[in-house]
């Protein structure tokens, strides 16, 4: 479906713009990009959607057309900016693989937005997608770059493998690392 320009745009999200498009009227709903596309992936099916309700698909940060922050965010809070744009109130959410963990995310800190959670093949833990610390961490044998969350969360991740002791060591030398 070809969307108009007054149907597409470019919001200024976490410090980057984060790209949307909206077609069609009636109830939002919200489509959420699996982790390896943008949201071209639901091309074929916008027609169909947009006849019964107002839905807004967008790229993810680091995705497709949108920027990626120069400062802490997290996926969820990034499409409770968005919505506040685009003036939406209440909106069923839907969400594909990391898509639908971001949905869940979504719905756990802004219950009160989300009238219909409809997650496809998602997990229940959203991989983390930040901004690097810039910080060398060790983790078992290796050294690997830590990232952090943000500043809702007191700690890092740092992308490490193997058992929950070490991980949680990792962790620990990251937060560390970052001042967090």
């Amino acid at each position: 479906m070809n969307l108009s320009r007054a149907d597409a745009g470019f919001a200024d999200i976490g410090g980057a713009s984060l790209y949307y498009e909206v077609a069609g009227a009636g109830h939002p709903l919200i489509l959420l990009h699996e982790g390896f596309a943008d949201s071209r992936m639901f091309d074929d099916q916008i027609a169909a959607f947009a006849a019964r309700y107002r839905v807004i698909r967008y790229d993810r940060h680091g995705s497709g057309r949108s920027g990626v922050p120069t400062v802490p965010y997290t996926h969820h809070d990034a499409l409770r900016d968005l919505l506040r744009h685009l003036d939406v109130g209440q909106a069923s959410v839907l969400g594909l693989s990391t898509g639908g963990a971001v949905a869940i995310d979504f719905t756990l800190a802004y219950p009160e937005i989300v009238d219909t959670l409809i997650p496809v093949d998602a997990s229940a833990v959203t991989p983390v997608r930040r901004r690097s610390c810039g910080s060398g961490v060790r983790s078992g044998r290796r050294w690997r770059r830590g990232t952090c969350r943000g500043p809702s969360s007191a700690h890092c991740a740092c992308g490490w493998t193997g058992r929950d002791a070490r991980r949680m060591r990792s962790t620990r030398l990251c937060a560390n690392a970052c001042g967090r």
